[in-house]
């Protein structure tokens, strides 16, 4: 393999997994769902250098994996394929699977050569180069909830809480940050660490959250928003991989039970002045005049995004009282 061809913190990762035959090439969608190709280790090096061919439709597909035609990238354009390269740094083991493997993440070019203007990860990186340009640094942290669920629906064809490991029976009463339920579920979520380690994703902390089965694993914060969100992004893929391995199913929709508490994905933003002063902090008393121009921000396009916040039919069934969901676009300290 060429010099110029693979980054020295990928090509350490090659060296270190010479029994990796496949390697899974992700780009994940506007929904956060992987998407991709699998090729052989030998493979690779073509990869880096040339680059590999995904249709542009991927970006725009819906959770289902239907296009949505009204993107415009799907038949309007006879369904281009574009360029996609390799992230540099992002070549990982994966622990969970039968034979060693590696993944990676991609970044889809444009019709310039550029990259594609419509790739989330695209997005996400002109907004932070808007907070740089302005002398500002957001450091981001990523929480993210889930049900571990049974494999098998009910006679109704809906799902139903998993049974628990150590006691035998289904899971159906709420015991709110419970170390007991961390015990019973340690053989999952010692492999979720271990997968994290495996892959330098810097989870932390693990909880036992409000309903029968739900967790949360929070990541730390990073200075980098944009690799805080690869990090998310490859974590949902450990707990939903590793829930497979153990005859679970991991489920992040927004409100699988209505009578029990939805999951969210929990997003702490601080941000740093060039002397790493963190412009939000401020006491109830004496509000920073930044926090507060930040929160009438967000108020005043909280209609606008909501489809980015809700972006299902499912995600409104969260919206109920008394369910720790915000009704409104009220703000209050440690609220």
């Amino acid at each position: 393999m060429t010099d110029n061809a693979l980054n020295t913190a990928d090509a350490k990762v090659l060296a270190e997994n010479p029994d990796a035959g496949l390697i899974d090439l992700i780009l994940p969608d506007s929904n956060g769902l992987l998407r991709g190709k699998r090729i052989t280790r030998d493979a690779l090096e073509k990869v880096y250098e040339n680059g590999v061919c995904l249709p542009m439709s991927l970006l725009a597909t819906d959770v289902t994996g239907n296009t949505v035609e009204e993107s415009g990238l799907g038949y309007d354009i006879g369904d281009e394929d574009r360029i996609c390269r390799p992230i540099p740094g992002t070549l990982r083991t994966i622990p969970w699977q039968n034979r060693p493997m590696l993944q990676c993440l991609l970044s889809m070019e444009g019709f310039d050569g550029g990259q594609f203007s419509a790739n989330p990860r695209e997005v996400l990186k002109r907004v932070v180069q808007k907070f740089y340009d302005r002398g500002l640094t957001p450091v981001v942290a990523v929480e993210l909830e889930f049900y571990l669920l049974d494999k098998a629906l009910t006679a109704e064809g809906r799902p139903q809480t998993s049974i628990n490991p150590s006691t035998g029976e289904r899971n159906r009463t709420t015991q709110v940050y419970y170390m007991e339920d961390l015990n019973d579920y340690q053989k999952f979520t010692d492999a979720v660490s271990d997968a994290c380690v495996a892959q330098r994703i810097p989870a932390d902390t693990a909880v036992a959250e409000y309903a029968p089965g739900q967790f949360e694993v929070n990541l730390k914060h990073r200075d980098d928003a944009v690799a805080a969100c690869d990090d998310a992004i490859m974590l949902k893929r450990v707990i939903k991989s590793v829930a497979e391995k153990q005859d679970l199913l991991a489920s992040f929709m927004a409100k699988p039970f209505v009578d029990q508490a939805g999951s969210g994905t929990h997003i702490h933003v601080s941000l740093l002045d060039k002397d790493g002063k963190n412009i939000f902090a401020s006491s109830k008393e004496n509000p920073a005049a930044a926090l507060k121009h930040a929160i009438s921000g967000l108020q005043q396009v909280s209609k606008d995004t909501m489809l980015m916040f809700a972006p299902h039919a499912n995600s409104y069934r969260r919206f109920v009282l008394n369910a720790f969901v915000p009704l409104n676009d009220c703000w209050g300290f440690n609220n």
